[in-house]
């Protein structure tokens, strides 16, 4: 469930995170094998983005007035990405018997309008490590905590509070399934099977071209440096090419089918013949 490709695996790496879909649809069935659905439901995809790499801000000045390049390395700093969104999936979905037990093969494909509700990142591990370089007088100074270079940990010195998402309003994604459909009674189902979704209009919304390490809501204003963008997040950065949110997950669910109407009996027409007495009643 990526949230973010970052450009081929140069400064960092993306992982999933394990998210839910909770959808409701109707199916109407032209056939005994075709039928269009329609429904509303609810996504969650997830994400982790992990940076170690290094900045630089070349001829900074320094506390004594001294021109000198300014580094920043990450180490394995990672963001936690979340985004929610509401779905609207409309589709085609065909049904096919694989037993005289009514065990029956469903497969789907279709569309999902999409509105993001909740778009929220938080920092969880990590740190970044200040470094000074001097190529005047051939020095790199580190760990000098009275100067400008020093450490600062996730939790300690940044906040891992969750900070808004900033992604388009408007998502429309693809979706696939494939399962079964378990018979429980007459015209209840199991449903089990997997599907597939992923958003074909990019979400990417970022609202800056660097990356930059000044923290979002500065600790008393922490160290801040002026030469340095305000961190928003790495979707908020150049750092992220596209935004696709994706999904591959295991579906269990219960169908409820209108039971079948039967046929109305053919009506029963009664001719009389009367003989004497005898009246004898024939069925056609």
């Amino acid at each position: 469930q990526s949230n973010g490709l970052l450009p081929n695996g140069k400064i960092g790496k993306n992982t999933g995170d394990l998210q839910g879909l909770l959808q409701v649809q109707y199916a109407y069935y032209f056939n005994n094998n075709w039928g269009v659905n329609a429904g509303l439901a609810f996504s969650g995809y997830g994400s982790y983005g992990v940076l170690n790499t290094t900045a630089r801000w070349n001829e900074q000045g320094d506390s004594d007035g001294e021109r000198y390049n300014h580094l920043t390395e990450t180490h394995n700093w990672k963001e936690h990405q979340i985004t929610h969104i509401v779905e609207l999936p409309v589709g085609v979905q065909c049904m096919y018997p694989l037993n005289d037990d009514n065990l029956r093969l469903q497969a789907g494909l279709g569309l999902r309008f999409g509105l993001p509700v909740y778009s929220k990142w938080a920092l969880t591990s990590g740190d970044i490590e200040h470094i000074g370089e001097y190529p005047q007088w051939g020095m790199t100074i580190r760990n000098q905590q009275d100067r400008d270079f020093y450490n600062e940990q996730i939790g300690n010195h940044w906040s891992q509070d969750r900070q808004s998402l900033n992604l388009k309003p408007f998502a429309l994604a693809l979706d696939a399934n494939v399962g079964l459909a378990v018979p429980i009674t007459q015209q209840i189902d199991l449903l089990c099977g997997l599907y597939f979704q992923i958003n074909c209009i990019d979400l990417n919304n970022y609202t800056q071209k660097d990356l930059g390490w000044q923290q979002p809501q500065a600790e008393a204003d922490y160290r801040k440096h002026n030469f340095m963008e305000t961190y928003e997040g790495l979707i908020a950065t150049n750092t992220v090419n596209h935004v696709l949110p994706w999904g591959l997950g295991i579906k269990v669910g219960v169908q409820w089918h209108h039971k079948e109407k039967m046929p109305s009996p053919p009506p029963t027409f009664m001719r009389v013949e009367v003989c004497d007495t005898t009246i004898t009643p024939a069925t056609r």
